[in-house]
C-alpha cells in the first residue's frame, strides 16, 4: 500500500510540474515593413521602387523578391492521394536597397500571382500581382 501511495504522489508531482508555458519570450518577426504596395500598372520588365522601413543596405544580398504563381494539379491522377498544388516562382532582380526603399525589376517571366519579399529569415507577403495589358 505504501508503494502505491508513493507511486501516486510521484506521478501527481511530475504531472503538476509540467507546464505548457515553456515558450519564454516573444515570437520573432521581421522589422521590415512596406507601404503603398501596388504595382499592378507596371508591366513585366519595368522597374519598381517600393517604399518601406527597417531595410538594411548591407543585407541586400539576403533580400529576395519572389513572384509566385500557384499551379493547379491535374484532376485525374494515378496517385492514391490527391496531388498537392505547387508553385512556379521567378525571382526579381534587385537593383538597389536603401534604408527606406527597394528598387527592383519585375521579371519578364512574371505572371499574375503572389509577390513575396524574403529577408533571409522571414517571408513577407507584399501583394498579388495582377497586370492587365
Amino acid at each position: 500500500m505504501k508503494k502505491v501511495l508513493t507511486l501516486f504522489l510521484l506521478t501527481a508531482i511530475s504531472l503538476t510540474s509540467c507546464s505548457s508555458d515553456d515558450n519564454k519570450g516573444e515570437t520573432e518577426h521581421s522589422n521590415i515593413s512596406f507601404s503603398n504596395v501596388n504595382f499592378n500598372d507596371k508591366a513585366p520588365g519595368e522597374t519598381v521602387i517600393l517604399e518601406g522601413k527597417g531595410l538594411d543596405p548591407e543585407q541586400e544580398s539576403k533580400y529576395k523578391i519572389i513572384f509566385r504563381k500557384q499551379t493547379t494539379a491535374p484532376k485525374l491522377s494515378t496517385r492514391a492521394l490527391p496531388p498537392d498544388n505547387s508553385f512556379e516562382t521567378v525571382d526579381a532582380v534587385i537593383y538597389r536597397v536603401t534604408t527606406t526603399s527597394v528598387e527592383f525589376n519585375i521579371p519578364k517571366e512574371a505572371t499574375n500571382g503572389e509577390v513575396i519579399f524574403r529577408d533571409g529569415k522571414f517571408d513577407l507577403r507584399l501583394t498579388n500581382y495582377n497586370y492587365k495589358k
